[in-house]
Formats: C-alpha cells, sequence, structure tokens
C-alpha cells in the first residue's frame, strides 16, 4: 500500500512517483471475499501488552503490517503449535500505530479451531483485528500421508 506522506491516505501508483514500468499483479488473487471482523473486546481484559519498539517500523513511519502477525503468534504459547496447524490467519487493519505507542491485545477463544484477536492503541481505538484459524496437527499428518499414497 502506497500512503501519502502527509496526509496518510492511501494512493495509487500512477499518483506518485512510483516506477510506472514496474509491473503490477493484475490477476484475483484471494477466491473468498474477506471476513468482516467486529469483534468485541470490550468487556474483556487484554491478553497482553506491547509498546511499539523502532524495529517495528517501517519506512513510512508507522508499524510494520508484517508486524502485526508477530504480535498475533505472541498471544500463543509455542507448545500450542506443537498440537495445532495455523490453516489461515486473516488480519485487518484499522489504523496506524507508532513508535512508543503501547497496543493492548485481545485474543478470544471462538470454537476449538478459531480465535479472534485485536489490538488497541492507547486511547482505546481498534488499530487491527484478526481472525486465525487452525486445526489439530494430527489432521495434517494424516493428511500428508494419504496424499504421498
Amino acid at each position: 500500500v502506497l500512503l501519502d506522506a502527509d496526509t496518510r491516505a492511501i494512493r495509487l501508483p500512477e499518483s506518485t512517483c512510483y516506477p510506472m514500468d514496474f509491473d503490477y499483479c493484475t490477476e484475483k488473487v484471494l477466491d473468498k471475499p474477506f471476513l468482516r471482523l467486529r469483534p468485541d473486546f470490550t468487556d474483556g481484559i487484554p491478553y497482553m501488552r506491547r509498546r511499539i519498539l523502532p524495529t517495528d517500523i517501517d519506512m513510512s513511519r508507522h508499524t510494520n503490517n508484517t508486524q502485526y502477525a508477530r504480535f498475533i503468534l505472541d498471544c500463543f504459547p509455542l507448545n500450542f503449535f506443537d498440537q495445532m496447524e495455523l490453516t489461515e490467519l486473516e488480519i485487518q487493519f484499522r489504523r496506524e500505530s507508532r513508535e512508543g505507542e503501547e497496543l493492548a491485545i485481545y485474543k478470544k477463544q471462538v470454537s476449538d479451531t478459531e480465535y479472534q484477536l485485536a489490538g488497541t492503541n492507547e486511547a482505546g481505538q481498534l488499530v487491527f483485528s484478526a481472525c486465525m484459524k487452525v486445526r489439530a496437527a494430527e489432521e495434517m499428518q494424516l493428511e500428508n500421508m494419504t496424499a504421498k499414497e
């Protein structure tokens, strides 16, 4: 995503000095629509708090979007992924966060295979929301063994 440095609004590549001879992907890469996530954590206690560090920041001087995936995965102990296989992760970005801000990160288990997560800034504004789907790691192993046969 290209952002205007002053207004922080999204800009089309042709409205910038971005290389005009760059090959843009015009193919449809997702076959399902995005989820309509509206997780409600207003009555919840944050699972953790995470201060935005200089290494979280990108060239636009806000948190690099890839960092939010790390924040989400940090809500699960390492041994969780010994038993569960991550099958889907959809993150929806709502507003920027910047160096020094502290995010409250919420986690809610919706079902045996689905978690909803969200991060809010110090003003209580939603910065990101996410849906993470998992399945038992043994199911994945069985599927792989069947595929090899």
